[in-house]
């Protein structure tokens, strides 16, 4: 695939990406795992202050303007980030109410709420353009990064 992409213009590969972007997830399973993720992602667990998920990235996951979206992310790269933020690696809350969320979840229920949210459908934040090439384009998404070396393919020379 890096062939192919390598012999691409700047503009074929945005139309590709855009292209790829559009595409609807395809559907999943709800497993067990995803059943007690989603319990803590809509509801919490008032018992062990437990927010849910929900009530600052949205019922869908669709997050907003001060809180990334979750739905569709890669539950391998979730899961990452709530270990991060439990042993302090990502520490760029200020209120710190992640890091105090984090803590509280076992590693099976940090499996399961990373697994529900990747199953969720990705959705445009509110108040943007209403396509998924759109949303790939928010900030807040790593991979959509602009390019920090121009149009080649590798870094330039030093």
């Amino acid at each position: 695939m890096r062939t192919i992409a390598l012999k691409l213009s700047d503009a074929d590969r945005a139309k590709v990406a855009a292209y790829y972007a559009a595409l609807p997830a395809p559907p999943r399973a709800l497993a067990k795992a995803d059943a007690d993720g989603a319990v803590l992602f809509l509801r919490g667990d008032t018992a062990r202050g437990l927010a849910p998920c929900a009530s600052c990235h949205g019922a869908n996951g669709e997050g907003d303007a001060a809180n990334p979206p979750l739905a569709g992310q890669p539950a391998a790269y979730l899961e990452a980030q709530l270990a991060a933020w439990r042993t302090g690696r990502r520490n760029n809350d200020p209120l710190g109410e992640m890091r105090a969320i984090s803590r509280r979840l076992s590693p099976s229920e940090a499996r399961a709420v990373s697994a529900y949210a990747e199953g969720l459908s990705p959705s445009p934040p509110p108040g943007r353009a209403a396509s998924r090439a759109a949303h790939r384009g928010d900030p807040r998404n790593d991979a959509s990064a602009p390019r920090r070396h121009g149009s080649g393919s590798s870094p330039p020379a030093e």
